[in-house]
């Protein structure tokens, strides 16, 4: 099995400085919240490649918002020592109050007393986002960091620019 991994260098304009994709083995097999052990070697063979040293990494997947509280934004944060946020489409786990249909509305996520994450609607009419800390980075930035990088789609524009390239990719011989 083979996993493409694609990586996106922006500047705090949302200008794309540089993109990078690789194709790799993948040795792990997938296991529900163990996605990091499957993707991070993928990851880290196409951060490799990268010219621009990133400030921070915005992954598509959970940080602390995850039953190990160690997602996939967490290890990549720890291992690499940079500033990271988890940014996922689907809840994985803890509970949250819907928030208001507009724009910047959060209502944070719990599990148990603990507040793990947040739900965020970056559009309106769309549905919400579920945002966690990776590694050196506070809730609250974690929050702001990921509505400024939304645009007018639902999710932060890296993100979106690379599943798009990882679409387009996936569809070329190899």
């Amino acid at each position: 099995m083979t996993a493409l991994a694609v990586a996106c260098v922006f500047d705090r304009s949302l200008n794309l400085l540089e993109k990078r994709s690789e194709i790799s083995r993948v040795a792990f097999p997938y296991v529900t919240g163990l996605l990091a052990f499957r993707e991070i070697p993928s990851i880290f063979c196409v951060l490799r490649k990268i010219k621009i040293e990133p400030d921070l990494f915005l992954c598509d997947g959970h940080g602390y918002c995850h039953p190990r509280r160690f997602g996939i934004a967490c290890h990549l944060g720890v291992v690499l020592n940079k500033p990271s946020i988890g940014c996922a489409k689907s809840r994985l786990v803890g509970k949250y109050k819907e928030p208001a249909n507009k724009r910047g509305s959060f209502e944070y996520i719990f599990d148990s007393d603990e507040k793990i994450g947040a739900c965020i609607r970056t559009k309106v009419g769309s549905k919400p986002i579920f945002v966690s800390v990776g590694h050196k980075v506070t809730l609250n930035d974690a929050i702001k960091v990921s509505l400024n990088l939304t645009t007018k789609f639902r999710i932060p524009e890296p993100l979106r620019i690379a599943d798009l390239l990882t679409k387009q990719l996936k569809h070329l011989p190899f």
